[in-house]
């Protein structure tokens, strides 16, 4: 979590490399997002985005892009699309296009 001047980021990240679920990313974020939560005040302003750091030997397959497309992750409302980046980019890289 940092904060700009007009509000705080909470990114959950997830690292994968390997074999590994886009579901599973989710729920593992989603418990991040969950996390975060609990200890963010209540009338925090706040920006999301939940973070897939991957790295991988072969470019993903159709169903697995779809897959990541469509899992979602929700925390005060906010429900955003993973954003995945490969291990090693910057993370503020992820946050840009999360405020696309």
């Amino acid at each position: 979590m940092g904060e700009t001047e007009e509000a705080a980021w909470v990114a959950p990240i997830e690292m994968k490399s390997g074999r590994w679920s886009p579901e599973r990313v989710e729920r593992q974020l989603q418990a991040g997002a969950d996390a975060a939560g609990q200890w963010l005040p209540a009338e925090s302003l706040f920006r999301f985005c939940p973070v897939l750091a991957y790295r991988t030997k072969k470019p993903f397959s159709k169903k697995r892009r779809r897959s990541l497309r469509e899992s979602l992750v929700e925390l005060r409302g906010q429900i955003r699309p993973l954003v995945p980046i490969e291990c090693g980019r910057p993370l503020r890289e992820a946050l840009a296009q999360a405020e696309e």
